[in-house]
């Protein structure tokens, strides 16, 4: 049925579950997921937590097409059914159904949680479900022109198959570069730490164990047609890290690599670049047809748990994973807006004992856009840890609409008043002495594109914005000049971005021929597997490289 002008968009997050009361029969482990559903007709499931037990965590929103009267009226409920996967069928553990009056308390564009506690089949009360939800526009939404409800998973896998699609017919026909493909962290905050001081339903009686875990988010009417296929989104607690082969020395395994001549492209081998035959040419041209894209930013916080507090009950952002590293005496908690192997995530980082880092002057600030800013910045100066830095207005000479906060250390965060965007997490900006040579040095190493720059006369300062793709759809780095200003004070709180590669080996190579400082030649980190590269830019800002497909083997 198409979609009327007054309708709304209602987005039901379903976060997680504690205290969770296993199936009286006996399961081998207790592996859980949940439905949700306004009409019985089309129901939607999260993915499959197999890690948390009796306290699961799926983060996975879900998109209603809804009314105004459905909105403000007394018994608009939405239902929630959480299942237990057995060997022969799913168990019913509970359920939760709430008045969407009573979670609803800001306007539109506003996140709002809640927790409720989860009826047993028996009728008793035994657990608690956290749940997020908010009102967007139906413009923002076109793809609720013809179906009713859709998982917000399915909804940007739609959109990245295609970015992947145009991405893949680009490459050349001849030869496709090296499959080592993907992205992660967990290398990245273990070398801070040591340096750093679905539009349909799914029957829950009629899945088996195997067919939940081969559609994590699959969506099927209940009289059995075929709906939207799912794709695979985790953010969950990690698993134990799996040991990667290390046999993948850049000098001693040869690789393929493209090299343009005229209008075609021709192969050279990776040992002619660690042999004395690498050249600018043809190591830079490999950067450009690299497969990156910015998977996180790193930055140390006192506090792990009054930070995630306030980015989830002020900026909206969900827990993705927590990891613990007690032999190194330090945690990280991933937050964002989408899964990690989709969207620009942060990774807080705690070491152990320390409560406070400074932050410095060279660190600007991150950007994040919202449909009405000013509904974040009254949540915000209801809240005893953050800080309105400027108010919600029109930036000077423009008409675009900005906010300045800070979180409880002291980081400062631009709120971009925006139509919802691909990456609300949008934009890190960082000081620079010297913008043409940085803009070098991440065209050349880092293979970013410079999307445009804008000179501030008035104000003394020109930004260059930098990315690997259209900003409405990327997170971008924004480098900021100061005019006079060649040196800045870069503290101990911001740590680095982290940017993901199908070959760390010749990305180390590009870097040392972009005249890049490594800081940590290529491989595998030791007990965790994933290779990663790191290197410093002209001013001294750490990016540290991962390998794609070691990334997503530590989300699996």
């Amino acid at each position: 049925m198409p979609m009327q002008e007054e309708e709304r968009v209602l987005e039901i997050n379903l976060i997680s579950a504690q205290g969770l009361q296993p199936p009286s029969s006996p399961l081998r482990k207790l592996q859980t997921y949940a439905l949700t559903w306004i009409d019985p007709s089309t129901k939607l499931r999260t993915r499959l937590d197999s890690l948390g037990g009796q306290n699961p965590t799926w983060n996975d929103k879900f998109l209603f097409r809804v009314t105004p009267e459905f909105l403000s009226g007394d018994t608009s409920a939405v239902s929630v059914a959480i299942y237990a996967v057995g060997t022969f069928r799913d168990h019913l553990i509970g359920t939760v159904t709430f008045f969407i009056g009573n979670v609803l308390s800001g306007g539109a564009g506003v996140p709002c949680f809640s927790a409720f506690q989860i009826r047993r089949p028996s009728g008793r009360f035994h657990g608690v479900m956290n749940i997020g939800a908010m009102v967007a526009d139906v413009s923002d939404f076109p793809a609720l022109h013809k179906i009713s409800a859709i998982g917000y998973r399915d909804l940007m896998g739609m959109k990245m198959k295609e970015q992947r699609k145009k991405k893949k017919n680009k490459k050349a026909p001849e030869e496709e570069l090296s499959s080592d493909s993907c992205e992660n962290s967990c290398a990245d905050s273990v070398e801070e730490a040591d340096s750093s001081s679905s539009s349909s339903s799914l029957s829950p009686s009629a899945t088996g164990a195997g067919a939940v875990l081969k559609e994590w988010n699959g969506v099927r009417e209940l009289a059995g047609n075929k709906g939207l296929a799912a794709s695979g989104f985790l953010c969950c607690f990690m698993v134990a890290p799996r040991t990667v082969p290390e046999h993948h020395s850049f000098c001693t395994k040869p690789r393929r690599l493209l090299r343009k001549d005229g209008n075609s492209m021709r192969e050279i081998a990776s040992e002619d670049l660690s042999q004395g035959g690498a050249t600018e040419e043809n190591v830079m041209d490999w950067v450009k047809h690299d497969n990156r894209r910015m998977l996180h930013v790193v930055y140390r916080v006192g506090d792990l748990e009054r930070t995630i507090k306030f980015y989830t009950e002020c900026l909206g952002m969900s827990v993705l994973r927590i990891r613990d590293l007690p032999e190194l005496r330090c945690a990280n908690a991933f937050l964002g807006y989408g899964p990690e192997d989709e969207s620009f995530v942060i990774e807080l980082t705690y070491n152990y004992g320390i409560d406070e880092y400074d932050i410095g002057n060279g660190f600007g600030h991150f950007g994040v856009s919202f449909g009405d800013i000013s509904s974040i910045v009254d949540i915000v100066r209801d809240n005893k840890d953050g800080k309105i830095i400027r108010e919600p207005g029109p930036v000077e000479g423009g008409c675009s609409i900005i906010a300045f906060i800070e979180d409880p250390d002291g980081y400062k965060f631009e709120l971009l008043e925006r139509v919802l965007s691909h990456e609300p997490l949008c934009r890190v900006m960082l000081r620079v002495g010297d913008l043409n040579r940085s803009i070098g040095f991440y065209e050349k190493a880092c293979g970013m594109q410079l999307l445009y720059t804008r000179d501030n006369p008035e104000c003394q300062y020109t930004i260059a914005i930098m990315g690997y793709g259209p900003e409405d759809e990327n997170a971008v780095l924004e480098l900021t000049y100061n005019y006079g200003v060649t040196e800045y004070d870069k503290g101990d709180g911001y740590a680095q971005i982290a940017i993901g590669t199908d070959d760390v080996y010749r990305t180390a190579e590009a870097i040392k021929l972009a005249g890049g400082k490594i800081t940590r030649e290529p491989g595998p980190v030791p007990g965790i597997g994933t290779k990663i590269t790191a290197c410093l830019d002209p001013d001294g800002w750490k990016t540290v490289f991962v390998d794609n497909v070691d990334f997503l083997r530590e989300l699996e």
